[in-house]
């Protein structure tokens, strides 16, 4: 049992933090996003921001079902073993890239 608990705080558990930070940057991100959509209802966008705006859309459509399999009862632990096996640039979102989950 100890070895358990001890392979959960050495393992596990700093997935979670570095989870729950990169939801909160992707949360910034997407504030930035309804602002550019909002500019984008009285004027045309610009090239940069219009690559913003997709990439954090891509992002969100990455977060749902991580955010999804997180709610569930033992999601986390089923998160944990998603972010260790599958390959990164497939189901990570930016943040989570930038922040080496």
């Amino acid at each position: 049992m100890l070895r358990l608990i001890s392979f959960f705080k050495q393992r596990i558990f700093p997935y979670f933090l570095k989870f729950y930070s990169c939801i909160g940057i992707e949360f910034k991100e997407t504030k930035e996003l309804l602002q550019l959509i909002r500019k984008s209802l009285s004027k045309p966008l610009n090239e940069d921001e219009h690559k913003k705006v997709v990439a954090q859309v891509i992002d969100i459509c990455k977060m749902i079902p991580l955010i999804l399999i997180f709610i569930f009862p033992g999601g986390g632990l089923i998160l944990a073993l998603i972010f260790k096996f599958l390959p990164k640039k497939i189901i990570y979102p930016s943040a989570f890239l930038e922040n080496n989950v």
